[in-house]
């Protein structure tokens, strides 16, 4: 037998797509959007207290939506 194969000889490849994961990307995809739209230059803003809780703690650690996403995007 030779090293090529024919087209009935050759593997057949499925793309897998775990439709289940789609919503679980969009929140991913969805925090880190947020994250970076949050950003402002205006120092009144910076100031407020509202905004340095929300900048402090619900986007104090934005790389984990990148990495969810990224890690996510494989499967």
């Amino acid at each position: 037998m030779t090293a090529q194969t024919t087209d009935k000889h050759r593997p057949i490849v499925k793309n897998i797509h775990f439709e289940h994961l789609d919503g679980l990307r969009f929140l991913c995809f969805l925090s880190v959007f947020l994250y970076h739209s949050f950003h402002t230059e205006s120092t009144a803003l910076q100031d407020a207290p509202l905004y340095r809780f929300v900048d402090e703690h619900i986007f104090g650690n934005g790389n984990m939506g990148s990495i969810s996403f990224l890690s996510l995007v494989a499967f």
